[in-house]
């Protein structure tokens, strides 16, 4: 499954996607930092560089193999725990 899946299922959210061009972004990054005036925006060049990285994929598979790790929790229950966990915490709702 996808993050954004398992985070819209256990956040009990629908969601659903739209695909915006690179460059639009990167333009609305740059008028988001001029706005922000040298404090943090919420869009930046940085953070768009990161969003555009390849290999976000994660694989455990070689550390379970070659380390004998055992993760102590998948990625649903993880994912789970985190979103109980900022709802105590009153980060979301």
């Amino acid at each position: 499954k996808k993050l954004s899946d398992i985070i819209s299922k256990e956040l009990k959210k629908k969601t659903f996607k739209i695909t915006i061009p690179i460059s639009v972004i990167k333009v609305l990054a740059g008028i988001l930092e001029w706005f922000s005036r040298g404090k943090p925006s919420i869009l930046n060049k940085d953070k768009v560089s990161e969003l555009i990285a390849e290999n976000w994929y994660c694989n455990i598979e070689k550390a379970q193999q070659e380390l004998a790790f055992q993760p102590q929790y998948n990625l649903q229950e993880g994912m789970k725990n985190t979103i109980e966990w900022y709802k105590i915490n009153k980060w979301i709702n």
